[in-house]
């Protein structure tokens, strides 16, 4: 017997599968599809909310120290709980469009006041998550916005461009030093692996 089960429509809902009792109805089996569909959605909110408060309460390190609660990477979890935070009234996000369409605005818009001019026309225009990211100048590929953070690739252009112009060895010592402090800091306020620059 499952202690973690979820009852739909008179469906038994476990960690293993679903247990259909043998007088359903159609509608039950529709009613169930809804059910799943709409706890779906509401799993990455859920998951990002839960999170969000964590950390607020600071939480959030006791988990970290103690193993993973949900079989996905750490990445993720964070991602969903900083577009939760752009996002932290439940009445501020629209039924009507899916949580990547929240995933996409964060990635790509600086300010609320963007993130909220393109989920309006998204709702006013009926657009896909797809259409949206296409909207917005994202890639075609369907993969994992990530949440708008560091821009490694500017900062390594930029490290480059202070090595190229830089003529005494102990400056450019001192500065690969400071440049690397920084991304380090950057890398552990979001818990990912610290970077090493070769000399």
């Amino acid at each position: 017997m499952h202690t973690k089960t979820i009852v739909v429509a008179g469906m038994k809902m476990t960690p293993m599968g679903i247990v259909f009792p043998a007088k359903a109805t159609m509608n039950d089996w529709v009613a169930c599809g809804e059910a799943l569909s709409a706890v779906s959605e509401a799993r990455c909110w859920a998951i990002g909310d839960w999170w969000a408060f964590g950390i607020k309460k600071k939480w959030d390190r006791s988990v970290s120290k103690n193993g993973h609660i949900f079989d996905m990477p750490r990445q993720r979890v964070y991602n969903y709980s900083q577009i939760s935070k752009a996002f932290p009234k439940v009445s501020s996000r629209e039924e009507t469009l899916k949580f990547k369409h929240y995933r996409y605005v964060v990635a790509w818009c600086d300010t609320a006041k963007d993130r909220a001019a393109w989920l309006k026309k998204a709702v006013d225009n009926n657009w896909s998550a797809a259409k949206l990211k296409r909207e917005l100048g994202g890639e075609e590929a369907e993969h994992e916005a990530p949440v708008k953070g560091p821009d490694f690739a500017r900062l390594k252009r930029d490290l480059n461009a202070v090595v190229d112009s830089c003529t005494k060895e102990a400056e450019l010592r001192r500065m690969r030093l400071t440049i690397l402090n920084i991304l380090n800091a950057i890398n552990k306020s979001l818990e990912l692996e610290p970077v090493n620059v070769e000399s």
